[in-house]
């Protein structure tokens, strides 16, 4: 395969120096074969054939996948229908689908020209359509460029996608799934927990049909819960999403509530990047071994095992954009620590003229009675200026009613916004009427790199009840019960980030008072990250709760130093004071093995000095591996005083498509199924783990919804006698679609013929040469050199060259599959 590679690419080369590039027929172009080295002897037939250069670039006629430009800037991707006029000069079609990308104005197209374009398979050259359009066609890069007058293309704005050119995806079915088993011993307690989360869905057109359920099992109970069932699709007329079944309302403006019923809304990622949503990265420190559980207002996000140390966790699907995160951390003696992260979003401003909305119409989920309540919320945003934006939202239940007003400024010192919420929650003996303002405040200091993400603070009188404590007491007075849960009267939430030299501050705190109750809640994290040389440091602070209800205070500094000059190897230390729990020490050794960094690793060994009883040490192991199939881990620990710790996991995914079943590590919600047959063992740039299997499938697991994105294959691997006669694709695809992508490959045998003509030398370089049945091989080179991949191990091949014509046979030896053949001189008979 290498030999051929370099046969092309000095082929290319040499074309790019020699031939001029130029895109319009009749425009003739003059060569000097005196540049180019036609042997020590030139014989009187080897001259060289310029006849297909002369008018431009040397295409052939065909359908080609190309990118497309137009006035340097790239707009889409297609199928390129190049044709051939009366005169053998070849140009681009021009049709609907490239009229729509270039953006030329119907109004500027003469009549007669889009009577032709009426027809089915009308071929217009961009010349018939306008003669002040210039093009280029790239055959190198596969690309098409054009340049159009800007005084007769269309105005639009060119941060929008335009759902013609969406690509809606195959009918497909799929699971992905994360299951983990964790076990701790000690002589006090015993605790075990097994969790399986399941991801599955069905795409039937442009319908999306997702079910989201968990299962746990903890110390004799199991516990199954449905986090969302449900179908939706895009309505791209407006840019909104339409669904159908179980979901969570977006709590962007109020409390994020778990439904089932119907919902229209925007959606965000049909905005602008600016204005998307987040999910939040949870930080935390494990003492041992431990078990973390992530939670959202009662429901299991997450779950998983961690080694000693710091963690952190950024690939969370939360249930909606509001509710804080709890995160509770089992350690391998039985001990529990939580604490929460803040998590909403900023109303935020947005553009003018533009609007977002939710509109969302049910049963109410959450409620712990029998009859579910009717549950009835509306939202809407609208950027009246590019300064000032406005928003309103009412939020309806059996009972109970809210609405919400409030604006959004952007100014010089940073971005507010300000709103007010009335609610009215009817009781049995009495109605509670009250107020809650919120005000938020966010801002980038671009002199000292602040970064003031989300500063929010909400008042609300006593009578005041969010929709959330509405459930709550309304479940309580079935009950004939006093809620439990405290209502709100005050909170502070602050979120900042802060370069300092070459490291980074950051602060995340959260401040909570209740009415008529003592205590408040305050949780914070605090961390400052740097180097020193090889070696990096983070040094970092965390208020948490422990089991018996108390808060505990801990610091951890933890120094990181590589081994070796790949740094695939690493030694940790890290070094933890707690307040309650005393102090502890480890020391880590861990790194990646394998070509794709497939295995990893790591060994590690601590003492604990707890402020009353002996010191406790202990050791413990934790390895991974990545196949393309699945990811698969497992740890376990040990320590002096016979406490011991083991969990497994596995995650992957399965996908059925084409009457086949693919197993891959992950499955995002926008993939792509790669087609490509007898391309086995060819790669996918970015996601070199995975590669085409033996049916000629591959899977791209992460796509980005409404934008255009790349697939690119590698074909250093493939097996066999075949390659791709393009190995690059765009695809703008729907969200949640399955898009297929099919690379044509070409197999056969890759030959280099070395021919000559009795009495003349060597074949004139630029000679065409074709198969009996008139299909294109590929062109002569320098020396009489022809590479050529051929189907059939004999056969005649004829070549073309200035009215001049010969044959030859041709008998190919056995050999090795893959390997590249070189003749000796053939005769090429006239």
């Amino acid at each position: 395969m290498s030999q051929c590679k370099e046969f092309r690419h000095s082929s290319l080369l040499l074309f790019l120096l020699v031939l001029p590039s130029i895109s319009h027929a009749g425009q003739q172009a003059q060569f000097n074969s005196q540049f180019l080295r036609l042997g020590s002897k030139k014989a009187p037939g080897a001259e060289l054939d310029t006849r297909r250069f002369r008018t431009g670039n040397p295409l052939t006629a065909g359908q080609y996948p190309s990118d497309i430009y137009i006035n340097e800037q790239l707009v889409g991707h297609g199928n390129i229908r190049l044709a051939a006029d009366a005169s053998g000069n070849v140009a681009p079609c021009v049709d609907a689908d490239l009229l729509s990308l270039s953006r030329y104005r119907q109004s500027a197209i003469a009549t007669t020209v889009q009577q032709a374009l009426a027809h089915p398979g009308a071929c217009l050259s961009p010349e018939q359509l306008d003669s002040e359009i210039t093009w280029q066609y790239d055959v190198s890069e596969m690309a098409l460029h054009m340049s159009i007058p800007q005084s007769k293309q269309q105005k639009t704005n060119t941060t929008d996608t335009d759902p013609a050119h969406w690509n809606w995806g195959e009918p497909v079915a799929y699971l992905d799934y994360s299951a983990n088993l964790y076990g701790s011993d000690s002589q006090q307690s015993h605790f075990s927990s097994r969790y399986l989360g399941l991801q599955a869905g069905v795409n039937l057109g442009a319908w999306r049909f997702h079910h989201h359920s968990s299962l746990q099992q903890s110390d004799g109970s199991q516990h199954w819960q449905t986090l969302s069932a449900y179908g939706e699709r895009s309505l791209p007329t407006w840019r909104s999403r339409l669904r159908v079944g179980q979901g969570w309302t977006s709590g962007a403006l109020f409390d994020s509530v778990s439904y089932q019923g119907l919902e229209l809304a925007s959606d965000e990622r049909m905005l602008p990047e600016s204005q998307r949503g987040y999910a939040p990265t949870v930080f935390g420190i494990a003492r041992t071994y431990a078990h973390v559980k992530i939670e959202q207002n009662g429901y299991l996000l997450y779950e998983t095992s961690v080694a000693p140390g710091s963690f952190a966790i950024d690939d969370l699907s939360p249930t909606g954009y509001g509710g804080d995160l709890t995160i509770t951390i089992t350690e391998s003696d039985g001990s529990v620590t939580r604490y929460s992260v803040p998590f909403a979003t900023t109303p935020g401003l947005i553009r003018v003229g533009n609007t977002r909305y939710t509109a969302t119409v049910g049963q109410l989920r959450e409620s712990q009675q029998s009859d579910k309540p009717l549950l009835g919320q509306a939202t809407v945003q609208h950027g009246l200026t590019n300064q000032l934006s406005v928003y309103s939202g009412m939020s309806l239940m059996q009972g109970y009613n809210a609405e919400l007003l409030g604006a959004g400024l952007n100014t010089p010192i940073g971005a507010f916004s300000l709103d007010m919420t009335y609610s009215s929650l009817q009781g049995s003996s009495r109605t509670l009427q009250g107020q809650s303002w919120r005000a938020i405040y966010s801002k980038q200091f671009a002199a000292s790199h602040t970064n003031l993400s989300l500063a929010s603070y909400r008042y609300s009188s006593d009578d005041y009840r969010s929709l959330r404590e509405a459930i709550e007491a309304r479940d309580a007075e079935a009950r004939h019960q006093v809620p439990d849960q405290p209502h709100t009267q005050q909170r502070l939430d602050l979120t900042l980030s802060q370069p300092m030299g070459e490291g980074n501050v950051y602060f995340t705190g959260s401040r909570t008072h209740y009415w008529h109750q003592p205590h408040s809640d305050t949780s914070w994290q605090l961390g400052y990250s740097n180097h020193m040389g090889e070696i990096d440091y983070q040094i970092s602070g965390q208020r948490l709760r422990t089991s018996d209800g108390h808060q505990d205070n801990q610091v951890t500094l933890n120094l990181s130093m590589p081994l070796g000059e790949s740094r695939s190897q690493s030694l940790d230390l890290q070094l933890t004071h707690s307040q309650q729990g005393g102090n502890q020490l480890q020391a880590a050794l861990g790194g990646t093995l394998g070509e794709q960094d497939e295995y990893s690793y790591g060994i590690t060994a601590s003492q604990m000095a707890p402020k009353t009883g002996e010191a406790i040490t202990g050791v413990g192991l934790n390895s991974s591996y990545r196949s393309h199939m699945a990811t698969v881990s497992g740890t376990y620990s040990r320590d002096s005083q016979h406490q011991q710790q083991y969990s497994a996991g596995i995650q992957g995914a399965l996908l059925a498509h084409d009457s086949t079943i693919t197993a891959l590590p992950h499955l995002g919600e926008t993939f792509a199924i790669i087609d490509a047959p007898q391309a086995a063992g060819a790669t996918i740039k970015g996601h070199p783990e995975l590669s085409v299997d033996e049916q000629g499938y591959a899977v791209v697991p992460d796509l980005i919804p409404y934008t255009s994105n790349q697939i690119e294959l590698d074909p250093e691997g493939i097996q066999g006698d075949s390659e791709l006669s393009s190995s690059s694709q765009w695809v703008i695809p729907d969200a949640g679609a399955a898009t297929r992508l099919h690379f044509a490959t070409h197999s056969g045998m890759p030959v280099i013929f070395k021919l000559r003509v009795p009495q003349q030398g060597a074949v004139p370089l630029g000679a065409i040469a074709e198969d009996s049945s008139g299909a294109q091989l590929g062109i002569v080179g320098q020396g009489g050199k022809l590479y050529a991949r051929l189907a059939q191990p004999s056969g005649i091949i004829h070549l073309d060259w200035q009215n001049r014509h010969c044959q030859f046979h041709y008998q190919l030896p056995n050999k090795q599959p893959g390997l590249l053949t070189q003749t000796p001189h053939l005769e090429c008979q006239p």
